[in-house]
């Protein structure tokens, strides 16, 4: 059995969406992994079994406080990373 974070699913849309607004920031391999990276440390990790977590993906999507926590953290990686990419 696998396990798996959630979050990495919630931050990895997120950090997409937010991405395909912007123009202005760095969109390289290197630099979405580290603002993935920077978000993912600053959450609290959500850990499920691989077959349910493939179930339950998309409610953690549809939460509204998680969502919103993972907005912020997400908005701080981009400005972080693309203050200082290590590129």
């Amino acid at each position: 059995m696998e396990i798996y974070n959630l979050q990495e699913d919630l931050v990895e849309v997120i950090l997409d969406e937010k991405l395909a607004e912007r123009s202005d920031i760095c969109k390289c391999d290197q630099c979405q992994v580290d603002m993935m990276v920077y978000a993912l440390n600053r959450l609290p990790s959500r850990y499920v079994s691989k077959k349910r977590g493939e179930t339950f993906s998309r409610l953690e999507l549809a939460d509204t406080q998680g969502r919103t926590s993972v907005l912020a953290a997400v908005v701080s990686a981009i400005k972080v990373v693309s203050e200082s990419p290590r590129h």
